[in-house]
């Protein structure tokens, strides 16, 4: 057994407000780890919950995609946010997972929710990437979903990886979401400052505001805030997207770490379920479905957009779910 932490659900107050419209850093080399930390410790969780009934629209197929790539045995996952996803729901059978989020709120909640919904007890706990709570070589694998692209310090990260893994683990990484720019930004700033191009590191940004709507209805369930960044033409990444970027530079990093990199690349699946069955599960997240009223019988995400349309193909009974991610693996070597 691995000997978890005592969770810690002091309340912390909130230091430093990271992404402020209009933020701007002059020189990236001043921002420091605990600036970091400290939004994290800190973030508030209503955005999460928006993301259920989206991801609940493609849910099977996003479980196909997972079962196909999971490593076996015991590991943990960072970053596992308010509801425990990727625990809840995409974790294949017989693997035992240990969840940790910097987040004591994020913590609490993520119980709460799996005791009720799930009826489950979850091994969770305070934890960072940057500080793991693990022994040495204790772990199989070390899994991420839509957690490494919001981090700054990913080569502390990276050696935090490999020290908690066995020889032979695997660390994998699922993105389905766009990921965060301002991390990537910073990072690709840093690597300029060094080849003397600080006349292109400035960081200047604003947020686009898209509402977002139950699956197949027009009930509002929040809005998706996307943070556009001015300065993107000065980054090496040119017109390649930010998905693919983050996946290069995760197999340049741990590449270095002295990892064999085994996927790295978008996986797409489709699947059909029982229109019934989705009926089901939106129910018991408290989401309404009035069959008279719900056309769309196909559903596909691609980083962050829900896309519903109707397939007059398919038998009445059926919807089609179609999922992508971009998927990482990494093997200690």
């Amino acid at each position: 057994m691995i000997e978890l932490p005592q969770t810690n659900l002091t309340t912390y107050r909130i230091e430093d407000t990271l992404f402020s419209d209009g933020f701007k850093m002059k020189d990236p080399r001043d921002y420091f780890i605990g600036r970091e930390t400290s939004f994290s410790k800190n973030n508030s969780l209503n955005r999460q919950k928006e993301w259920i009934p989206m991801r609940l629209g493609t849910l099977e197929a996003s479980r196909e995609i997972v079962k196909e790539t999971f490593p076996e045995g015991c590991g943990a996952e960072f970053g596992c946010g308010a509801y425990g996803w990727f625990y809840n729901y995409l974790l294949p059978e017989g693997r035992r997972l240990i969840q940790f989020d910097i987040n004591p709120k994020a913590v609490g909640n993520n119980r709460e929710y799996t005791v009720k919904l799930f009826k489950g007890k979850p091994e969770i706990a305070v934890g960072s990437l940057y500080e793991m709570p693990l022994k040495n070589s204790s772990l199989d694998f070390i899994v991420g979903f839509n957690s490494w692209d919001s981090i700054y310090f990913f080569e502390k990260s990276v050696e935090e990886v490999r020290r908690c893994l066995r020889p032979g683990g695997f660390f994998v990484h699922y993105q389905n979401l766009q990921p965060a720019e301002m991390p990537l930004v910073l990072t690709e700033s840093k690597k300029r400052i060094g080849r003397g191009l600080e006349k292109d590191v400035d960081v200047g940004s604003h947020v686009r505001s898209t509402p977002l709507y139950l699956p197949g209805t027009n009930v509002p369930i929040g809005e998706e805030r996307e943070r556009i960044i001015l300065t993107i033409n000065s980054l090496d990444w040119e017109e390649i997207r930010l998905g693919t970027y983050l996946m290069r530079h995760l197999a340049d990093l741990f590449e270095k770490a002295g990892f064999r990199i085994g996927t790295y690349q978008e996986i797409k699946r489709e699947t059909l379920t029982k229109k019934k069955e989705f009926a089901r599960q939106l129910k018991s997240h408290g989401f309404g479905f009035d069959e008279r009223k719900f056309n769309e019988n196909c559903f596909e995400t691609a980083y962050g957009t829900a896309i519903m349309s109707c397939d007059s193909s398919l038998p009445k009974k059926l919807i089609k779910q179609i999922a992508s991610m971009d998927v990482f693996i990494a093997q200690k070597q």
